[in-house]
């Protein structure tokens, strides 16, 4: 997903079309970066460190996992929409456009913030962390579609670097903002919503197999163990 959003030629088209970077934003932020967590690769990648780096990453790894709160998934959510609305301004946009070294932060922090708000809400799975990450999952679909409804409805197109580009594409620059804000509203929306629906079954399944297991336990007890564990 890294290799057709920032190499392939929907790179070269991302320069012509608003459109098509903003299909690059979404590749990095609800493809790229939940795919890249679910895999879990901090559970692999310390294995090809020597083993005083390897006690090092685990050991950091340990602390970001205790760290787990409310709070922290609040954070990781503000910071997610935060660099998602702040590249989207129109000036730091174009300056982006027309920097390649500017245009690398904004991809990198766009995917590094995307990276820390799916591993806040579905790193690891736990149950605590999916009934939190449920409902922050949803904000995040309010916000990205009040972005991409803003762009859409706009009655002025907001990047004039698009202005001469464009027309090759049979497309006004309006037009083309409007089908980036429709991207970014529709698809984008139904991937966090499916991304929560997919969390919150998980959460019911691990309350299921929790209940299952204390069932079990119980029945494995005598009975005058299990009276007194019961009071």
């Amino acid at each position: 997903v890294l290799l057709v959003a920032l190499v392939s030629p929907l790179h070269a088209v991302a320069e012509a079309l608003f459109s098509a970077h903003m299909v690059q934003h979404l590749l990095l932020v609800l493809v790229a970066a939940p795919l890249l967590v679910i895999s879990e690769p901090l559970r692999v990648m310390p294995w090809a460190l020597r083993p005083e780096q390897r006690s090092t990453l685990l050991r950091w790894h340990r602390r970001m996992g205790a760290a787990d709160s409310p709070a922290w998934t609040a954070a990781a959510l503000a910071a997610h929409v935060g660099v998602l609305w702040l590249w989207h301004l129109p000036q730091l946009y174009e300056t982006a456009v027309n920097d390649p070294l500017i245009h690398l932060a904004e991809h990198a922090t766009m995917l590094g913030s995307a990276l820390l708000f799916w591993w806040a809400v579905a790193g690891d799975v736990r149950r605590q962390r999916a009934g939190v990450g449920v409902p922050v999952l949803f904000l995040a679909t309010l916000q990205g579609g009040a972005l991409g409804a803003l762009m859409a409805f706009s009655p002025v197109a907001w990047y004039r670097v698009y202005a001469e580009s464009v027309g090759a594409w049979g497309l006004t620059p309006l037009q083309d903002q409007q089908a980036a804000g429709m991207l970014m509203w529709m698809p984008g929306g139904i991937v966090y919503v499916l991304a929560g629906a997919a969390l919150f079954v998980s959460w019911l399944r691990a309350d299921e197999h929790a209940a299952a297991a204390q069932s079990r336990r119980a029945r494995r007890l005598p009975p005058a163990a299990a009276s007194k564990g019961g009071r």
